[in-house]
């Protein structure tokens, strides 16, 4: 699939404003730089249009997202849409979309050069689809704490974790996760942001109580809380916080008061409702601190219930930190959730595996012995046969007597393996070099 482009493939870019020649109307076959050429609308917002297009250099089709010629008569929202580029750019993850470059035309129109992702936004799937599995949704919610593990640890906050915003791709039965949009996200580390922090930003029913309330202490925090939001959706098909109006909705996420997902959803481990307690606990020191720690407790609960996906591990070391080794994306094997039973199944065919292994070895080993003379200077008498052992008489002045070559070779050689009557010629040899003269 197109979604997944490795970073190091691609050309150097430059984020800084670069001024084209004029575009004049949009249009398929408009060159809108040396490289890129329109191909075909895709999709038209409210804050602009993203355009299918195709890069020569490259030799790729990407997607290009325009900027409407409203907002971009606005300088704090262009300095948004410009920001949006730069940040995706720093977060170097395949769980986010990649973009390629930045750029201004003459007519004042900025537009922002992505890969070009094939698939749907998870928005759209749960129109299609009430609801996910729960397998699906556990592979979804890995891949998005992948993505803000990697945002938070720049000090990125997304501030509008939802359906939309997460796009979704199959291959093989399973779901890859990109996460889009980082136009309202907030930098902690710059302070005097463009994206004020006093100013209420997202989507109401996905919006955190400090988002709501509170924004100038909205953090990383907060798009824990909506991850988790999203997570109940997808399992549940309904939303834990509803409303028929704005207000009606902050006040509902005020109370924080929401049905148990095991109540609501058919066949889901009320396990997982302690979890969906803590992560939407309306203070955020009382949720999980992390994106790590949230997808960690989850799959231990999953564990525990005996639903533990195959793609997740429980890390043994004692170097390792505690939780769980993840590969939810290994697209040569379909992530499947496997039972405590289903797994003891394969535990004890694997051990009888091993028991007759085991056991072959014996046998054969036994074999061996068996026919194998106690010395290898042992001449090999016939139990039947009646020739006797040569009794060899004492003599005080030799304190060493190996045996004869004609009595170390009494078996034919055509009864011996070839490996054995080399090694018993080369024994012989050596002890006739060694007799005392």
């Amino acid at each position: 699939m197109n979604a997944v482009h490795p970073l190091q493939d691609l050309a150097p870019f430059d984020l800084r404003s670069v001024h084209l020649p004029a575009t004049g109307r949009l249009e398929p076959g408009k060159r809108i730089s040396r490289n890129i050429r329109l191909v075909q609308l895709l999709e038209v917002g409210g804050m602009g249009k993203v355009w299918l297009a195709y890069h020569a250099g490259l030799d790729t089709h990407v997607a290009v997202k325009f900027m409407s010629e409203q907002s971009a008569s606005d300088p704090a929202v262009v300095a948004r849409f410009e920001r949006e580029a730069k940040l995706a750019a720093r977060i170097k993850s395949p769980h986010v979309v990649q973009t390629l470059d930045y750029a201004t035309t003459t007519d004042g129109i900025p537009f922002i050069v992505m890969e070009l992702l094939e698939g749907q936004d998870l928005a759209a799937r749960l129109e299609s689809l009430p609801k996910l599995s729960l397998e699906d949704t556990s592979g979804v919610l890995i891949q998005i704490c992948r993505a803000l593990a990697k945002a938070h640890a720049l000090g990125i906050v997304h501030r509008d974790i939802k359906p939309e915003n997460i796009y979704v791709s199959e291959s093989d039965g399973e779901l890859f996760v990109k996460v889009l949009d980082f136009g309202i996200a907030r930098d902690e580390a710059r302070p005097a942001s463009i994206t004020s922090s006093d100013v209420t930003v997202g989507t109401p029913s996905f919006m955190s109580p400090e988002q709501l309330f509170r924004p100038k202490e909205v953090d990383h925090r907060s798009d824990l809380w909506s991850t988790a939001v999203l997570v109940y959706h997808c399992l549940t098909g309904k939303l834990p916080f509803e409303g028929d109006s704005y207000a009606s909705i902050c006040v509902t996420i005020h109370g924080g008061k929401f049905p148990a997902p095991s109540t609501v959803g058919a066949n889901l481990p009320a396990a997982l409702d302690a979890w969906f307690e803590k992560a939407l606990r309306p203070e955020p020191d009382e949720r999980f601190q992390s994106a790590t720690e949230m997808a960690d407790a989850y799959l231990a609960l999953l564990d525990k219930a005996g639903l533990l996906p195959c793609w997740a591990v429980p890390r043994r070391r004692k170097s390792d930190p505690p939780g769980y080794s993840t590969d939810a994306f290994r697209l040569s094997e379909t992530p499947t959730l496997r039972s405590r039973a289903h797994r003891g199944k394969v535990a004890v065919v694997a051990a009888t595996g091993v028991a007759l292994t085991a056991g072959a070895v014996l046998c054969y080993r036994s074999q061996a012995l068996a026919i194998r003379p106690t010395s290898l200077f042992a001449p090999h008498l016939d139990p039947e046969s009646e020739i006797a052992m040569p009794v060899i008489e004492p003599s005080p002045s030799i304190s060493w007597q190996p045996p004869s070559t004609a009595t170390a070779l009494a078996e034919p050689e055509h009864e011996l393996p070839r490996g054995r009557r080399v090694a018993e010629k080369a024994m012989v040899r050596k002890a006739e070099s060694q007799r005392p003269p």
